[in-house]
Parts: structure tokens; sequence; C-alpha cells
């Protein structure tokens, strides 16, 4: 990732070298294009995991559907016998 567009803007350095301060709109920027990415990545990851718990619990409602549909096949079978 360029720096280029850094140069267009005064920044104030703060304490922690990760960040900077725009002067103008006095807006904190996270410089730290590691900790960024890494970010991203465990936000993807995490809307995978959710994804797929709506996955599991939709299965198990179908699954519990198809059972309770079995019982009354059955019941209904053991009642024409």
């Amino acid at each position: 990732m360029s720096e280029h567009w850094l140069c267009q803007y005064k920044m104030i350095k703060t304490e922690n070298p990760d960040y900077i301060r725009d002067d103008n709109n006095h807006a904190l920027i996270n410089t730290n294009v590691n900790a960024y990415k890494h970010y991203v990545q465990q936000r993807e990851s995490q809307k995978k995991v959710v994804g797929i718990e709506h996955e599991v619990d939709t299965l198990k409602k179908d699954v519990t559907e198809i059972k309770e549909m079995l019982m009354i096949l059955i019941k209904q079978n053991s009642k024409e016998n």
C-alpha cells in the first residue's frame, strides 16, 4: 500500500507509532497495514462462522421436521395395519 496519500495532508505524530492524526479534521488514522489486514481477516472469518452456525441451525430444524413427519407416517401406518 502506497503512503503517497499521506503526503497530501498535514499529519501529526501520536504517542503510538501505529497512528497519526489528521491536522485538518483531527481524525486518528491507523498506519499499521499488517494490523489492518489481520483485522479484515478476522472479520471475514467471523462472518464465515456466523454463516456456518446459521446453516447448522437450519439443518437441525430440517431434521426435526423430517423426524416429526416420519413419526406421523409411522403412526398412520400402524393404524392402518
